[in-house]
């Protein structure tokens, strides 16, 4: 098999709503910890709105001329009166009446801007009779939104979502000792709070979402131990879609050998294949002797490593294998974020583009956000970020 860079990225440490909503808006795949998922609910929330019963999808059309929204079917799941709604990158104010949206204001005693913003979405024939334009309004962490059906609904349906169970905060490496050791314990009655999440996300997203296995970073055999304990919950999980990714963890037994295990007690072995890329992370001769032991169709997931990591090439070199058996994380949006860390001692392009967000949105630069705006700044950064070719910067 030929290698490749190719493997699919998906963006870890993405566990705040706005981040979520913005990531899956512009088709990217969203990496997220269970145990860090913002408090109360809103970030697994966030995550369940991703499902394709969360959105409405409306008409446009036109009358005199003059394109409109009929609200159709799904009139009973969108508000009623004047509500905010983001569109084109603007704030407007929707008149959402009976049937229809007729009036869209950016400023009270405004002009109506509808027929101008639909037209920028759909083109001079926006709602001429014959087109099928449509567009999808939904309510999401960070308010009411409207786009065009046709590129939002296509990439949000199918937007991946990775999930880890935040065991590689249990443990850090001790320099005395030479090993391991435990800093934040993970009890029983833990991980049953964490596979509860992992269901209500796989209960939204089925087969688009991807789950790492209870473990412990560094133990095979407490690695064991969890995954026997915890195998009928994770044989549930993969019956409801869910991709489950196993971390072959190193230790007295080859990875070869440790993969085996984990097949033995799990009852199944069509799981994917985690590589720990940070702590007790695999050599590029492990990985190249795991990859060469697995059968040609084994999927492999580099936990922890994507492609803007110095090992990366070596390591995809290491597996050999096409683009779609391969999956990567990291926690790229932190790597984005910094006052005085950029090139230069400048900021970095994700703070630079928060201040715009929160130009955009009245608020003061030299003070924390308002909680009631977080989501928001954070979901207008990453769409300006990704709207304007920011990738990689």
């Amino acid at each position: 098999m030929q290698a490749t860079e190719d493997a699919l990225y998906f963006w870890s440490g993405s566990n705040r709503p706005g981040e979520i909503t913005a990531l899956a808006q512009h088709g990217h795949a969203i990496g997220v910890s269970v145990d860090a998922l913002d408090k109360g609910g809103r970030g697994i929330a966030a995550l369940e709105d991703l499902s394709p019963g969360k959105r409405v999808v409306v008409n446009v059309t036109q009358t005199k001329g003059r394109p409109i929204l009929m609200l159709g079917s799904g009139r009973d799941k969108l508000p009623t009166g004047d509500v905010e709604v983001e569109a084109a990158g603007k704030r407007l104010t929707f008149g959402f009446r009976k049937i229809a949206v007729n009036v869209a204001k950016a400023a009270q005693g405004g002009a109506n801007v509808l027929g101008s913003v639909l037209r920028g979405m759909f083109g001079e024939d926006a709602g001429a009779r014959g087109k099928g334009h449509k567009a999808v309004i939904e309510l999401t962490r960070t308010g009411w939104q409207m786009s065009a059906a046709d590129l939002k609904a296509a990439k949000i349906s199918g937007a991946k979502v990775f999930v880890d169970s935040g065991a590689f905060g249990e443990v850090k490496f001790s320099p005395e000792l030479g090993k391991m050791v435990d800093v934040r314990p993970i009890s029983d009655e833990d991980w049953r709070v964490r596979l509860a999440a992992y269901h209500r996300i796989t209960t939204a997203l089925g087969p688009n979402t991807y789950l790492v296995a209870p473990d412990k970073v560094g133990d095979q055999g407490e690695t064991l131990r969890r995954l026997e304990r915890y195998a009928p919950e994770m044989r549930k999980l993969r019956d409801m879609g869910a991709h489950i990714i196993v971390p072959i963890q190193r230790g007295e037994m080859t990875g070869a050998d440790f993969d085996r295990a984990c097949s033995e007690v799990l009852g199944f072995s069509d799981y994917i294949r985690g590589i720990p890329s940070k702590k007790a992370a695999a050599s590029i001769e492990e990985i190249a002797e795991l990859s060469a032991s697995l059968p040609e169709d084994a999927r492999i997931h580099l936990l922890g490593l994507g492609p803007f990591g110095e090992r990366f090439k070596k390591v995809i070199a290491a597996i050999n294998r096409t683009p779609e058996l391969v999956f990567c994380d990291s926690v790229r949006i932190k790597a984005l974020v910094g006052r005085s860390n950029g090139p230069g001692g400048a900021p970095r392009i994700l703070t630079i583009l928060t201040d715009v967000a929160k130009r955009f949105f009245g608020l003061p630069l030299d003070r924390p956000t308002p909680l009631a705006f977080a989501d928001r700044v954070k979901h207008h950064a990453l769409d300006i970020y990704f709207s304007e070719h920011f990738v990689g910067v």
